[in-house]
């Protein structure tokens, strides 16, 4: 396998390791930009081929998918790949769900336009609008129906192929009880979830798919799963199974460009420099670096700060039983080497022993 090479490099991605073929995926993207004269960036090419990767049985080799990314980097366009690509060569019937109305209706939109072309268009057979009961229908008996979510909005619907997920962080569990269940009569069912950072007491269910990815770098137990993730924030998982964030500097201008495929693009700095001073760094972060309100029931550390720095002593000129520990980004981009021994009174000591970017000096 020889996976799209990302830039920028993705904070997080789980690859399913069932993967043997991404020749459908190709030949989605380029039927896709032939038709909307539109080019996918790296990222978006490696969001498609994780959702449409093949197995060796020739299903899907990711059962359930997740994307997560700022606002305004294309995640629209990635999933909109996947959806035309069933429409017209797969027969899916689709369901394309969305927290609130304008989502779903411009999604909607925005396929039918790409479909409005003479080699396309002949195969739609029926178009609905209205809220709440926009369809796409094609005359080979595919068809996509969008809607918002509620706690009911899937009851009712089978043999679906495909169900999208959009806006996922506002996804709650009773929704996706209901709208899950569809896929159960299809042979090669997928979800595809698209979202932005976790919004704090809306995005548990959300978080708990974020963790699924974490579990998976760590321990290889993701299963028939998938995972994309453009971030500034550094995030990952204790031996103890907490989870561990370094944010960045709201102000860190290559910490923007970390987290938004698009900037220098379809996104302009000055764009950016604008909403930070008026959303502040804090919603900047969220909404335009990915990164996530606190994981739920999380406090801010192993220890609170005040206490921390009450521990804070002169290095020792002696330890006994000292291990040393070596982490490097995900990107590669900079490592640590850190230390802990025991204190002549027996009490654990920790420090920095080194910290550099890149990884040749280690």
């Amino acid at each position: 396998m020889s996976w799209q090479r990302s830039e920028p490099a993705p904070a997080l991605v789980v690859r399913p390791p069932a993967a043997v073929s991404l020749d459908e995926a190709h030949a989605a993207i380029e039927q896709w930009e032939f038709y909307s004269r539109k080019r996918l960036d790296s990222a978006q090419r490696l969001a498609v081929e994780l959702m449409m990767a093949e197995g060796p049985d020739g299903r899907w080799a990711a059962r359930t998918t997740g994307r997560a990314e700022s606002r305004q980097n294309g995640k629209g366009d990635e999933v909109e790949v996947v959806e035309a690509w069933g429409l017209t060569q797969r027969g899916e019937a689709i369901v394309h769900t969305a927290h609130e109305i304008p989502t779903a209706k411009s999604a909607h939109e925005r396929l039918v336009a790409h479909l409005d072309h003479p080699d396309l268009r002949r195969r739609v057979a029926k178009v609905t609008y209205g809220n709440g009961n926009q369809t796409i229908e094609m005359r080979s008996g595919a068809i996509i129906v969008y809607r918002t979510r509620t706690a009911g909005g899937g009851r009712g619907l089978d043999d679906i192929s495909r169900l999208v997920v959009d806006e996922a962080q506002h996804a709650q569990p009773e929704q996706l009880a209901s709208s899950l269940p569809i896929l159960a009569a299809n042979p090669n069912p997928q979800t595809n979830f698209t979202g932005s950072a976790g919004i704090v007491d809306k995005s548990d269910w959300w978080w708990q798919l974020r963790v699924r990815a974490l579990r998976a770098l760590v321990y290889g137990d993701g299963g028939e799963f998938s995972w994309l993730e453009h971030s500034a924030e550094a995030v990952s998982l204790s031996r103890d199974d907490k989870v561990l964030s370094v944010r960045p500097d709201p102000e860190d201008r290559a910490a923007w460009f970390r987290a938004n495929p698009a900037l220098g693009l379809r996104i302009e700095e000055a764009f950016l420099a604008e909403e930070l001073q008026t959303l502040g760094p804090e919603l900047f972060a969220r909404e335009h670096l990915c990164v996530w309100d606190p994981y739920p029931g999380a406090d801010e550390g192993f220890l609170p700060f005040d206490e921390w720095e009450r521990l804070v002593v002169e290095p020792p000129e002696s330890m006994r039983s000292v291990c040393y520990g070596l982490s490097v980004s995900a990107d590669g981009e900079s490592a640590v080497v850190g230390s802990a021994g025991r204190l002549p009174s027996g009490d654990l000591y920790v420090d920095t022993v080194e910290e550099e970017r890149g990884t040749d000096w280690i």
